[in-house]
């Protein structure tokens, strides 16, 4: 099997943009608490990696090697014992949790067993008191750790959606990535968080619903609770 043939069920969370930022330290906890279980159940162990920006929104924030732990979430979650004096002038962007980590994938010749991302629409979009949803979540899952972790993504997802009001949550079953002529691949799930995700335009002047996405394989999920 190549590196982008392995399937997976994904899941993509609209938050509200009301919602308290998911990269605070009050919030994260409900973050590591859905995720966690599913990250154990992964071949190896998990990294982190986060873009975020000081004050200029141009000099990038270093913040070394982050594993998925408390110390790890400690170096990079706005509001955590260890930033509280630095982090308001960090500017968020985005954050990608790898189970296994990038290299361990690269090393296998495997995509990961679990992906997550989150993107921050504020920092895109100019208009921030127009945004229709924030931020942007996304979750994946391989389908071949078997039925138990499956129906815990979902959990996870419900757990999420609750957490965010989520505007939408849609699923769809995919390969990592999509095969080339030339060889190798594209449109990878790990790139959805960033590009291509979204029809073309502003997806924030339209209606937010199924038709927000650019593949139409996107299905809605149950709003939770009603």
């Amino acid at each position: 099997m190549a590196f982008h043939d392995r399937d997976f069920d994904a899941y993509v969370v609209l938050g509200s943009p009301d919602c308290r930022d998911l990269w605070s330290w009050r919030s994260w906890t409900s973050v590591v608490d859905a995720i966690t279980p599913l990250v154990a159940a992964a071949r190896g162990k998990a990294a982190v990696r986060t873009t975020q920006f000081e004050r200029d929104g141009r000099t990038p924030v270093r913040f070394g090697r982050i594993g998925w732990n408390e110390a790890g979430h400690e170096k990079w979650v706005h509001g955590s014992p260890a930033n509280a004096g630095q982090c308001e002038a960090w500017q968020f962007l985005s954050t990608e949790l790898w189970a296994p980590s990038w290299s361990q994938c690269e090393r296998d010749a495997r995509a990961p067993d679990v992906f997550f991302g989150i993107r921050n629409e504020r920092m895109l979009f100019a208009r921030a008191s127009e945004l229709r949803f924030n931020p942007t979540l996304l979750l994946a899952v391989a389908v071949d750790l078997g039925r138990e972790i499956r129906e815990r993504a979902v959990e996870s997802v419900q757990v999420l959606s609750v957490h965010l009001d989520a505007v939408l949550a849609v699923r769809n079953r995919r390969a990592w990535g999509k095969p080339l002529m030339s060889g190798g691949f594209s449109d990878a799930i790990q790139d959805l968080v960033h590009v291509g995700l979204f029809r073309v335009g502003d997806h924030h002047r339209r209606p937010v619903d199924e038709m927000t996405f650019a593949d139409p394989t996107w299905t809605r999920l149950p709003r939770v609770g009603g």
